[in-house]
Order: structure tokens, then sequence, then C-alpha cells
């Protein structure tokens, strides 16, 4: 027996009425997550600075994320204290990061030291090309000027950036990427010779 009209109308509106109850109390739950964020953003980049460190992950990063996920709870008003709630994420946040990232540290460290192992068991001839090829750049690297030999050891061999480069150098930035580039155009044309 089909539902008469009027009884379809009623479930209709409930429906709706339901919808719009959703819809406002996620509403009212955005404006306590930007009113909480503007209030303790910072307080809580301190906390978790203080907690774990500078990073990695830095704790701004984790701030952001612990308030995205507090932006895609379904329900904050449930919550009877937001700002404890808030800082419980972002605790489980940080500690979440550091495993991962000591887990991905872990296997990068394997997957180094299986390629070392694996380095001492590669034909002779593959080594004896490496080797021919690190003679290359060495003597590429004496051929040079001495700042730019310098430039190039500080940003490849110690990992430091150009800007820091620049700095222990005392010359600018553009001119610490000059040299790199003329290196690099140096030992690539050796190399390829």
């Amino acid at each position: 027996m089909p539902a008469s009209p009027r009884s379809s109308r009623v479930s209709s509106d409930a429906r709706n009425q339901e919808k719009c109850a959703t819809t406002s109390q996620k509403d009212e739950s955005e404006v306590n997550v930007h009113r909480l964020y503007n209030e303790c953003f910072k307080q809580l980049v301190g906390f978790l600075r203080a907690k774990f460190g500078i990073g990695p992950p830095p704790p701004e990063d984790i701030a952001q994320s612990a308030f995205e996920k507090l932006l895609n709870t379904s329900d904050l008003t449930e919550a009877k204290n937001p700002k404890a709630y808030l800082w419980r994420v972002a605790c489980n946040l940080a500690i979440s990061e550091r495993r991962h990232l000591s887990v991905v540290q872990n296997h990068q460290q394997k997957t180094v030291e299986s390629g070392l192992q694996q380095g001492y068991q590669q034909p002779p001839e593959n080594v004896l090309t490496t080797r021919a090829e690190i003679e290359l750049v060495y003597e590429v690297l004496l051929s040079m000027p001495p700042q730019r030999r310098k430039a190039f050891m500080l940003v490849r061999i110690d990992g430091l950036n150009q800007s820091e480069t620049a700095a222990k150098m005392g010359i600018s930035r553009p001119a610490v990427t000059k040299h790199l580039a003329k290196a690099m155009e140096s030992i690539v044309e050796r190399l390829g010779s």
C-alpha cells in the first residue's frame, strides 16, 4: 500500500530538520575549532616544542594536523574539554609521526647497509669503473679555482645549503649558485669525455 502524500511529506520534513540540525552542529563545531585555533595555536606549538623538541616533525606541522583532525571530528560539542582533547590529539600525532620516522629511518639504514654489503659483491669491472670516475672527479676538483671547489665541497660533501655556504664563505648566494653550476659543468664535461 503506497504511503499517503501527507506521511511522505512528514518524513521528508523530519529528514530536512535532521539534516539542518547536523549542519548547524557542524557549523558550530567549525566555529569552536576556529576560536580554539585563534586562542591556542601558539600555546600548543610551544607545548609541543617543549615536550618533543623542534622536530622532526616540526611542532607547527603537528599543531596544524591536530586542528585539521579536530575540524574533521564529527561532533566537537560532545567533547567535555575541547582544549584538553586538542592537546591529547596533538601528543598522539607527534608520537605517531616520530614512530613513523623511526621506522622509515630504520628501513633506510637497512637499505644502505644492504647496499654496502652488495657493493662488496659487485663485479670487479664495476668497481674499477666507479674508482676511475671518482678519480676523474677528484682531478676536476683539484683543477678548480679554490672558491669554486670550496663552495662545491660545502654543499655536496658537508651538506650545507646555499645560504649557509654563502654565509660561511662570505659571498652572496647567487655567487654560490654560480660556483656550483660551473663546478657541475666541469665534472659532467670531464665524465662525459
